[in-house]
């Protein structure tokens, strides 16, 4: 599973095969989702920018 946005610009958990798995989710939402889930950061500084990306936009 990943999160990313939708061409709105709205925040959604996507499995593997491309399906939704949750509704739109708040910036804080996800926020937390990415601490608790990020598992496809390649490393550590791309995790970084990935969740100061998300603050960023709150």
């Amino acid at each position: 599973m990943k999160i990313e946005r939708d061409g709105n610009g709205a925040w959604k958990v996507v499995d593997d095969s491309g399906a939704t798995m949750a509704g739109n989710l708040t910036n804080a939402q996800a926020w937390r989702w990415f601490d608790q889930h990020d598992t496809h950061a390649a490393d550590d500084e791309n995790r970084r920018r990935r969740i100061s990306t998300a603050v960023a936009e709150r």
